[in-house]
C-alpha cells in the first residue's frame, strides 16, 4: 500500500511538473538531458555529440534566459520598463532577437550532425508535417489516438499514461505575440459545411 501511494505521489508530481513547464516552455526550457538521451538513440549520436550538443544547449539557455528576464521587464507596469520607449519598439527588438538566436541555434546543432543523421532528422520534421493527417485518421478511427508514454521528465519504463496529442497554440518566443494568419476565409454552403472561398480584400489606411 505505502509503495502504491508513493508511486501515485511520483506521478502526481510528474503531472504537475509537466503543466508548469508546459505553461512556460521555450526553446531553452525544452534542452534538457532526457531530450538529448532520446536523440541520441534515434540519431545514434556518439559520445562526443552528446558532449558538444549538451554543452551548446546550456550556453543556449543561458541566452533564452536573459531573453526572457528582458520579456519580463517590458511588460506594462513593470518597474524596469522605461516610459522613454514604446513597449511595442522593445518587443519588437526582442522578437527578432528571439527568431534569430532560434535560427543560430538550429544551424549550430545540426552542424553536430553527420549527413545521415540530417537525413533521419528530415523524417521527423515529414512526420510532424502530417499530423493533420493522423488527426484525421484518428478521428476516423483507422489509428489508435493514444500511446503509452511516460510522463514529461520521467524515464521510459517506470511509469507510463496513456497520452495524446490535441492542437495547442504554439508558446511565442520571448518578445513575440501568438501568430495567427487568415489565409482564406472560411464560410459556410448551404448543407452548413464549411467551404474555403476567396480571402476578403481589405484596404487600411
Amino acid at each position: 500500500m505505502t509503495r502504491r501511494f508513493a508511486l501515485l505521489a511520483l506521478l502526481l508530481a510528474a503531472c504537475l511538473a509537466r503543466t508548469t513547464n508546459a505553461s512556460t516552455a521555450d526553446p531553452g526550457a525544452r534542452s534538457d538531458r532526457l531530450a538529448v538521451r532520446d536523440m541520441a538513440a534515434y540519431l545514434e549520436l556518439d559520445q562526443r555529440q552528446q558532449r558538444d550538443m549538451q554543452s551548446q544547449l546550456a550556453d543556449f539557455s543561458r541566452q533564452w534566459q536573459d531573453l526572457r528576464r528582458l520579456a519580463q521587464a517590458a511588460q506594462p507596469g513593470s518597474k524596469s520598463s522605461s516610459p522613454e520607449v514604446p513597449l511595442s519598439t522593445v518587443a519588437a527588438d526582442l522578437c527578432r532577437q528571439s527568431k534569430a538566436l532560434q535560427a543560430e541555434q538550429r544551424v549550430r546543432l545540426r552542424r553536430l550532425l553527420t549527413e545521415r543523421q540530417v537525413e533521419r532528422l528530415m523524417r521527423l520534421e515529414e512526420a510532424f508535417s502530417l499530423l493533420p493527417t493522423i488527426e484525421s485518421a484518428q478521428a476516423l478511427g483507422l489509428m489508435a489516438d493514444d500511446l503509452a508514454l511516460p510522463p514529461a521528465g520521467l524515464p521510459t519504463g517506470s511509469v507510463s499514461v496513456a497520452t495524446s496529442w490535441r492542437r495547442v497554440s504554439a508558446t511565442p518566443l520571448p518578445g513575440c505575440s501568438a501568430e495567427t494568419r487568415v489565409l482564406k476565409e472560411v464560410e459556410l454552403n448551404g448543407a452548413g459545411e464549411p467551404k474555403v472561398g476567396e480571402p476578403r480584400s481589405s484596404s487600411r489606411n
